[in-house]
């Protein structure tokens, strides 16, 4: 049973701030497998533009692995919407000598 519990921490816990999160109560965001309450709502480190559930599929975000008491974990570092995710600058490849 404890299996379920841990498969699932990103339901019980805000990504931000890592405090209890109740999906079923209005006032909390829901970003992919990640939930926030509104208050934590991350931003586009961009334009500033808030994170809506609805426009889930177009924004992008980075991530770092982090190594938990019940296996490893993905905890977003930063967002960037739709439209500053399309005039962004790409990774430069490496040059070859």
């Amino acid at each position: 049973m404890a299996a379920l519990v841990d498969a699932h921490w990103h339901a019980d816990t805000c990504a931000a701030c890592h405090r209890p999160v109740d999906p079923a109560v209005a006032g909390h965001v829901r970003f992919g497998e990640f939930w926030y309450h509104e208050a934590c709502v991350p931003t586009c480190r961009t334009c500033g533009q808030s994170v809506r559930a609805e426009d889930e599929v177009a924004w992008s975000y980075r991530a770092q692995v982090v190594s938990t008491s019940y296996g490893y974990a993905q905890r977003p570092t930063s967002f960037l919407c739709p439209d500053c995710l399309d005039g962004a600058l790409r990774d430069e490849a490496p040059y070859l000598d």
